[in-house]
């Protein structure tokens, strides 16, 4: 399986509580006769596998998009979600959440060879105060108890033979004292699969912090005029946002909004990958590749 990534991530120890899961599935889940979409066969299985429903709301164009988010207390862990079913009637999805084996780790945080195409960037976050933040303002470079964390998130759109045909990945690199976030780094980065015509539309970033947490997000669009056969047909893949944020206490919170449209975009399935290693030296390693 060939996936895109920022990060090389070393090992997996523990998993970390999860904050806000959606309603859990339990057993075998079908839709309406002829609108439900299976992606059962992934190439690996999850440790301590855990499936619950997405509610997703209908696009402009008919397509199905939907949000999630997952927060990661300190300490560390990586874990992976995967789409494993759609009801394209009601976009109500079909998640999978788990510990991925390590193997499949390093190959979710390495760039393969093949031809994909990546852009990346990355520097010092910009403080920016929210209105919470007039004592934590005076904190920003000062060198109190601090403890240093990093966090990753990875969100990917796979065709039906599980390549990863398009990605997004943000990192943070932040320290804390249990009060406020003291300073940032961020890094964003871009994949998508040349060799079977995908190319970047367009893309912007935010890389910032406050007392109460860091922001790394970014938005894509990708698209393809050959992966749908005839004219007219361009498929159409968004990341609005991909976003992770560290927070003044060591935990870490990642969210992503997408969604993909036009020509035979039902054959895709989406994915994402979560690393925290808080603090740094706890266990799993987030660390820039």
């Amino acid at each position: 399986m060939k996936r895109f990534g920022l990060f090389a991530v070393l090992s997996v120890l523990l998993f970390a509580d999860l904050v806000g899961s959606p309603r859990a599935a339990a057993g075998s889940v079908e839709g309406p006769a002829g609108s439900w979409v299976a992606f059962e066969n992934w190439p690996y299985p999850l440790g301590s596998p855990y499936r619950y429903y997405v509610q997703g709301n209908r696009m402009a164009d008919g397509s199905c998009g939907w949000q999630e988010d997952v927060t990661l207390g300190p300490g560390s862990a990586v874990v992976e979600g995967r789409e494993v079913g759609i009801d394209t009637s009601t976009c109500l999805v079909l998640m999978e959440r788990g510990t991925p084996p390590a193997w499949a780790v390093a190959s979710a945080f390495s760039r393969p060879d093949g031809g994909a195409s990546f852009e990346s960037g990355g520097g010092a976050a910009t403080f920016v105060p929210s209105g919470s933040d007039s004592a934590g303002a005076a904190l920003v470079g000062v060198a109190a108890t601090t403890q240093h964390s990093q966090a990753a998130f990875k969100s990917y759109w796979e065709d039906p033979i599980w390549i990863d045909v398009n990605s997004v990945s943000d990192a943070t690199d932040w320290y804390w004292n249990g009060s406020c976030v003291t300073s940032s780094y961020g890094a964003w980065e871009y994949g998508w699969y040349t060799p079977t015509g995908w190319w970047k539309v367009s893309s912007n970033q935010q890389n910032t912090y406050n007392c109460t947490e860091t922001t790394v997000s970014s938005y894509a669009h990708y698209a393809n005029d050959k992966f749908c056969p005839g004219d007219n047909n361009r498929t159409h893949a968004y990341y609005d946002r991909n976003t992770v944020h560290g927070r003044y206490n060591g935990s870490a919170t990642r969210s992503i909004y997408t969604y993909v449209s036009g020509g035979c975009s039902g054959f895709l399935h989406s994915g994402w990958l979560f690393c925290i290693e808080s603090p740094i030296g706890s266990g799993a390693k987030c660390t820039w590749s």
